[in-house]
C-alpha cells in the first residue's frame, strides 16, 4: 500500500485525472456538513435499533411514537404512517396482542375506534426514548443562550432544506 496516495484535485479526480466513484463533482464536505451526515446517518439507525430492542418493527416503532402523541383511529394512523388500512388493521392486531395498545370505541359514533398505547406500551417505548432524551437535553442546557440560537436557526435551515431538496425535489 502506497503511504503516499494520489492527491486529490479540486474536481475530485487525482492529481492524475482519475475519476473515482466517490467524486461527487468537486464538493466536499466541511467539518460541520461531515457531522451533519453523520448524524443523519445515525437517526436512520435508531428507529430499526429501538425496533429491536422493543421486539417491534420500524412501523411499529413509528406507529407508537404517533399514539403517543395522539389518540387517532386506524385509518388516521394508515395515512400517518403510509400503509394500507390492511396493513395498518395486522400491525395494530399485533400490538394489542402484545399489550402495547387498545382499541377503544368512540363513544359518539359505535362504528369508529381509537387506537391508544396501554401504560405497559408507553412505558416500553419511554425506557428506551427517556435516556435519550435526558441526553439531548443535557446537551442543549450546555450551550450558551447565543449557542443554543444559532445550532436553532442553523438546524431550522437544514430541515428546510431536506424538506424541500429531498421530500420535495426542489
Amino acid at each position: 500500500m502506497d503511504p503516499h496516495p494520489p492527491q486529490r484535485s479540486q474536481a475530485g479526480g487525482t492529481a492524475a485525472g482519475d475519476s473515482t466513484d466517490d467524486d461527487f463533482g468537486g464538493w466536499r464536505p466541511t467539518e460541520l456538513g461531515a457531522a451533519v451526515q453523520r448524524v443523519l446517518a445515525l437517526a436512520g439507525q435508531s428507529r430499526p435499533a429501538i425496533a429491536r430492542r422493543l421486539g417491534l418493527n420500524e412501523s411499529e416503532v413509528w406507529a407508537m411514537e404517533h399514539l403517543m402523541v395522539d389518540e387517532v383511529g386506524p385509518g388516521e394512523l394508515a395515512r400517518r404512517l403510509h400503509i394500507s388500512p390492511a396493513a395498518t388493521t395486522v400491525l395494530v392486531d399485533r400490538l394489542e396482542r402484545m399489550g402495547h395498545v387498545v382499541r377503544t370505541p368512540d363513544p359518539g359514533d359505535r362504528r369508529r375506534v381509537s387506537v391508544e398505547p396501554t401504560a405497559q406500551g408507553r412505558a416500553a417505548v419511554l425506557a428506551e426514548l427517556v435516556p435519550l432524551l435526558s441526553r439531548l437535553t443535557d446537551l442543549d442546557q450546555s450551550l450558551s443562550a447565543r449557542d443554543r440560537g444559532v445550532v436553532t436557526r442553523y438546524l431550522e435551515d437544514l430541515a428546510a432544506i431536506l424538506e424541500g431538496t429531498v421530500l420535495r425535489g426542489e
